[in-house]
């Protein structure tokens, strides 16, 4: 599509869709701007977060892990102290339940 389709369609310029697409390129454009440029082309404007990684269960169980790891340790290096530390496989199961059950909650705390 032409600028001057574009701007035919949006009621504006030549000059007016140049100026959207140079701040379209800076990341300055506004969301109302998208909006009507999609209602133009007879299009519904979406926008959302997309986790870098797959999916938000993949990301919600990433961190859960992490959460449930930083606990365990913690707790397991406290109880090495006391001379009541546990092994190294008893760790990493006591972390997978851990982090089952953050994850099943979905702990406000996860997002910190």
């Amino acid at each position: 599509m032409t600028r001057e389709q574009l701007g035919a369609k949006l009621q504006l310029t030549k000059g007016a869709i140049q100026k959207i697409e140079e701040r379209e390129a800076l990341g300055q454009i506004t969301i109302n701007k998208l909006k009507d440029a999609g209602q133009a082309l007879d299009m519904k404007f979406v926008y959302g977060f997309v986790p870098n990684n797959g999916s938000i269960d993949n990301l919600i169980s990433l961190k859960s892990e992490k959460m449930a790891q930083k606990i365990v340790l913690r707790t397991n290096q406290n109880m090495k102290l006391e001379d009541q530390g546990i092994g190294d496989e008893k760790i990493n199961k006591t972390i997978k339940d851990l982090a089952k059950e953050i994850k099943r909650e979905v702990r406000k705390s996860l997002w910190d």
